[in-house]
């Protein structure tokens, strides 16, 4: 009677421990979970291949629209086909890729961003908020498939050579409740006389983040 006894009562604390530790590691399936380092993979990637001038194609891209517009007759078809081609083999090999300095201590923005017109979703003065806030984001934790990527540190605009696309800076990002939709803040310096800042409505499609608006705060 005391075997059986004992048993019972090792299965009732077998079972109290299983019950405690399914409360512990269960999330409730209305919880979105956000992985800030894919949003921010996600944005740097686009941003460098749709937003950043093409810088990231180098100075053959340059060589490409030159020898178009020699031609009386451009054809703009052909043209974008050679930059396809450029582009994938840019990806592919590591010694075409420029180098892109990143700002890994990003100490926020003064700038006003008050007369922006934000999405009915977003509260601009908690963007505002957001956006001020020190962001520490490790480059070690970033990817992309265009360019080479290092700390900015004390690389300076006015020192930068063939194979540097730029530097960049961005802030926090502040999503919207079912996080389909994001605002941030990036700035992008490529020369004396090149770059801009702009406020990045993002959003969510397939899985991935993109640029969906840019709002310009300056561009030079």
């Amino acid at each position: 009677m005391k075997k059986v006894m004992v048993l019972i009562l090792m299965l009732l604390v077998f079972s109290c421990k299983e019950n405690t530790t399914a409360k512990k590691t269960k999330v409730p399936s209305s919880v979105t979970i956000v992985d800030s380092i894919a949003i921010y993979n996600n944005i740097l990637n686009d941003l460098v291949d749709t937003h950043l001038y093409n810088r990231y194609l180098g100075e053959q891209s340059i060589h490409l629209l030159i020898n178009h517009l020699f031609h009386k007759n451009i054809d703009s078809i052909a043209y974008q086909q050679e930059l396809k081609t450029l582009k994938k083999k840019i990806i592919k090999n590591d010694s075409l890729k420029g180098t892109l300095f990143i700002n890994d201590n990003f100490n926020g923005s003064e700038i006003d961003i008050s007369f922006i017109k934000s999405p009915e979703e977003f509260n601009i003065d908690q963007v505002a908020i957001q956006i001020k806030k020190k962001n520490h984001l490790p480059v070690k934790l970033l990817t992309s498939n265009f360019v080479k990527l290092k700390e900015l540190s004390l690389k300076q605009a006015d020192t930068l050579n063939t194979f540097d696309v730029g530097n960049l800076s961005l802030s926090k990002f502040i999503l919207n409740n079912d996080k389909s939709r994001g605002m941030m803040y990036f700035s992008f310096i490529c020369g004396n006389d090149c770059g801009e800042a702009s406020i990045l409505i993002i959003k969510k499609k397939n899985n991935t983040w993109y640029v969906e608006k840019k709002h310009a705060l300056w561009v030079i």
